[in-house]
């Protein structure tokens, strides 16, 4: 499923996982938006590093990951990303919860027709909305934006270098704050400026990002089968 793609299709829930396997690239860069001129690409050489480590060979989800960086040259858990049956009716909608590195629940996804996520931590509250409302998508349909605190902030991919650039739209030029990539079914990674960090918008990138290399459709559904 690419999560870039507009209206227009049908979203079934199975109850399963989406799987990375059989070397399918992640569904965000299914897509062929490039990132604009005018965006700088940023100092990469002075981001962080940080990387979702699969908990299953088999599935390689990042529904099911956790969120390390390096410390001291050590690569530690900062967030830890399980998805579970919801428990209701129907039995085939899944959760999928964020927790922080004190296991403390800080995030969720509830993996309906239209997706709802909902964000509480110390630095920022995300209120229980669609994914689509969280994540919207450009009329253009080459990037997806997120406000945060009255500012807007952008995903773009950049279908040459295999990377979502990360930036703050609100301010002129836009500042650069970071890019994710997966390259094949390999682990996502995150690259991250110590200001990102600073600014307290960890939690939410790692939310999007959730989404985003999810392989689920995150969008607004127009149309819905009701024959199966």
């Amino acid at each position: 499923m690419n999560p870039y793609a507009q209206g227009g299709r049908k979203n079934h829930s199975t109850g399963q996982l989406p799987s990375a396997a059989g070397g399918r690239i992640p569904s965000i860069h299914e897509a062929r938006p490039h990132i604009p001129i005018d965006i700088p690409a940023g100092p990469e050489k002075d981001c962080l590093p940080f990387s979702f480590d699969f908990h299953s060979p088999q599935t390689r989800s990042v529904l099911n990951s956790t969120v390390l960086t390096q410390r001291a040259s050590k690569w530690v858990p900062l967030f830890f990303i399980t998805t579970t049956s919801g428990g209701g009716e129907p039995v085939s909608d899944l959760i999928t919860s964020i927790r922080d590195e004190w296991k403390r629940d800080v995030a969720a996804i509830e993996w309906k027709r239209e997706p709802i996520v909902q964000l509480k931590t110390n630095n920022n509250e995300i209120t229980r909305q669609y994914s689509y409302q969280f994540l919207p998508l450009s009329q253009s349909g080459t990037s997806r934006t997120m406000t945060i605190e009255e500012k807007t902030y952008q995903w773009t991919h950049d279908f040459e270098r295999g990377r979502v650039y990360f930036h703050n739209v609100s301010c002129s030029p836009p500042e650069f704050l970071g890019f994710s990539s997966r390259k094949s079914t390999g682990p996502v990674k995150l690259s991250l400026l110590p200001t990102t960090i600073v600014q307290g918008l960890l939690d939410v990138v790692v939310l999007a990002a959730t989404l985003l290399y999810s392989n689920c459709p995150i969008d607004r559904v127009f149309n819905f089968d009701t024959t199966t």
